[in-house]
This record gives structure tokens, sequence and C-alpha cells, in this order.
């Protein structure tokens, strides 16, 4: 598990897809992904969050996208977060635990500097409602909240391991990702206002997206070598190319037990 043992149980809280591909890796990377994960999981969460006002969004990502630029510690969060304390969940106010008790040193600054670039990102979308017209609002969206996720990880592989992957191919597999859970997240997306989906989009154009990003994300899990990170990668793949299947066939999302199934392939 992580070095900090919150992070860990954080993750099996939060986490149905991330916790067990995580799990597959170990040391310093385990603790860098977790860290990227759980950071990037906190302003996820203001950005969908059901009740604070689109001004409170903006206010407080823009706030935290800030604070990651400066000489912070773990509790400079604290009075970003205070006014709406109650209403943000844990993951979100312990961000600086994350950013600073969780990663290795060595891979840190990387990690503040794509979180806050993520923040800005979805400040701006907040800031437009999220309004997607047409495909190539999608590529914009897809990419400020999971294709940079890609990239992101990409960087992590590189720093660790010295693979080096096609950055493309890995944006595809963010943008994959992202198509599906919005699938999945459709009815409760609808039901808080925010529609994902392009003008005239139905459910088959957006099961299309998505599998055309992750058939190109092939071309990046083919560029990683057998080991903890070639695991990680598939099996979240895999993880994410189930939910699709069970989508299409409009069935209910995977089980934690099933994903648990689909993790076993992959024990050493």
């Amino acid at each position: 598990m992580p070095a900090d043992a919150e992070a860990f149980s954080t993750l099996e809280a939060t986490s149905r897809t991330f916790v067990l591909p995580i799990m597959q890796l170990d040391g310093d990377l385990r603790d860098a992904v977790a860290a990227y994960y759980l950071s990037t999981r906190a302003i996820d969460q203001i950005e969908d969050h059901p009740t604070l006002t689109p001004g409170a969004k903006v206010e407080l990502l823009r706030a935290v996208g800030r604070t990651l630029q400066t000489r912070f510690d773990e509790t400079s969060f604290d009075p970003i977060f205070q006014a709406h304390h109650e209403h943000l969940e844990p993951v979100t106010v312990q961000l600086g635990r994350w950013m600073t008790r969780v990663p290795p040193t060595t891979i840190a600054p990387q990690l503040w500097d794509a979180v806050s670039a993520m923040a800005d990102r979805m400040a701006y979308w907040v800031e437009r409602d999220f309004h997607i017209s047409t495909e190539a609002d999608l590529d914009h969206y897809t990419y400020a909240v999971a294709g940079s996720v890609g990239l992101g990880l990409s960087n992590l592989w590189q720093w660790h391991a010295g693979i080096a992957t096609e950055r493309n191919d890995a944006i595809a597999y963010g943008r994959g990702l992202q198509a599906v859970h919005m699938l999945w997240g459709r009815d409760a997306d609808l039901a808080r206002g925010v529609d994902f989906f392009p003008d005239g989009w139905t459910s088959a154009e957006m099961r299309d997206y998505a599998q055309r990003n992750l058939n190109q994300a092939t071309n990046y899990l083919n560029g990683i070598p057998k080991g903890p990170i070639w695991n990680f990668s598939h099996l979240l793949w895999d993880i994410i190319a189930a939910t699709l299947d069970a989508a299409t066939r409009d069935e209910a999302t995977l089980t934690r037990p099933h994903i648990t199934a689909l993790a076993e392939r992959y024990s050493t």
C-alpha cells in the first residue's frame, strides 16, 4: 500500500476504477500515482459538486491552482476550503496532504504543476457551464480533465523506469476513459443540469467516440514493457473496456467483485 496509510484508505473509499490498478505498482511509483489520482479526484469533486454555486467552484479551483504555484505546505489549502469545509468531501479537504506527504520529492513539483493546470482548466469549464456543442469541444474538455492525465502518467513512467510512450496515444487513453465515464454517468449528469454530449449526439455517438479513443490507446499500451506499469495500464484499460461493454448492453456498471476478478489476472 502507499506509504501514507490515510492515502490508501481514501483510495479505497473514493475509487472504483483506479484503486486496484494502483495496487499493481510499488514503492515510489505507487506513491506518485496515488498522489496524482487523489489530488485530481480532490479537484474533480469541486468541479462536480452538487450544491456549490458555479462562482464558488471557480473561486476554489482558481485558488487551488494559484496555491500550487507557491511555496505551499500541507496547511496552505485550509483557508481556501474553510468557508465550504462542511460541504466538501474528505478527499478534497486533504489536498494538502496528498500534495506534500504522499509523492516522492523528486517528482512532486511535476505533479503540482499538472494539478494546478487541471484546476485552472476545470474552472474554465465551470465558467462555460460545461457547454459542449461539437466534437472539437468534447476533445477540448476530455483533454482538460483526462487526456492530460494520460500525459501525466506517461511522464511518471519516464521518470521512474525510463519508459517512453507515444504521447498522442496517451491522450487517447485518457480521453477514452473519460468518455466511458460520461456514458456511465449520463443520467446523473443530466439530473444536475450538465450535458457533456455534443449537440445531436446520442449514446451511440459517445460510445463510438469512446471506442475510437480506446482503439488508439492500444498503441500506447503496446509501447509499455511487461511489469508493474504494464499491469496498471492494461488492468485500467480492461476495466474501462468492460464498463463500455456493459453500457453498450444497457447493463449496470461493473461491481467491485467484477473489477477484483479482472485484477486477479494480473496477480503475480
